[in-house]
């Protein structure tokens, strides 16, 4: 699901802005995730993996953004590159 919505969540960040898409994918995250832990169903359950994985799409995309946005050119790489080892 990650990254089948993974695109999208990048065209809506750029829409919306990357504090904006940073701040509603997190409340997102924490709804799927609450939504994961209150299932019943395999099928709830499925559903609420799904949604994870579309909300951690979106805290990807609107926080590489940020870092893109407020990062010099000449140390973006390194900032992006030490973002992603604690993902």
């Amino acid at each position: 699901c990650q990254m089948i919505f993974a695109p999208i969540a990048g065209v809506l960040t750029v829409k919306c802005g990357a504090n904006t898409a940073l701040i509603v994918s997190t409340v997102g995250l924490g709804l799927a995730t609450f939504m994961f832990a209150e299932a019943t169903t395999f099928w709830q359950l499925l559903l609420a993996r799904g949604a994870q994985g579309a909300a951690s799409a979106a805290v990807l995309c609107g926080g590489m953004s940020l870092i893109a946005e407020t990062h010099p050119q000449n140390i973006r790489g390194s900032a992006m590159g030490l973002a992603q080892t604690g993902l």
